[in-house]
């Protein structure tokens, strides 16, 4: 489901034009945004309150990983980034 709904977005912003005439290039990133878009996130299903920070990392939930920070890592190394040329943290 991941790797269907980035390359969704991905596939419409490769569509836009930015300001200046250039290209807009997908990227995922937690670091500095997760504070702000849980600001304006509501409620979800995992009991998370609305208007509280989102993971700060790759785990869709902290504290989530169950067999550890490396079994977080081999499942985003099982992710095609080739479309994500903006990195992905």
């Amino acid at each position: 489901m991941t790797q269907l709904a980035a390359d969704a977005f991905a596939d419409a912003l490769w569509t836009h034009k930015n300001t200046r005439g250039g290209q807009y290039v997908p990227g995922f990133y937690s670091m500095t945004c997760h504070v702000g878009f849980g600001k304006v996130t509501g409620a979800l299903p995992n009991g998370r309150p609305a208007g509280t920070r989102l993971s700060n990392g790759l785990a869709p939930v902290d504290g989530s990983e169950r067999l550890g920070p490396t079994a977080v890592l081999r499942s985003a190394a099982f992710l095609d980034s080739r479309k994500w040329t903006n990195c992905h943290a």
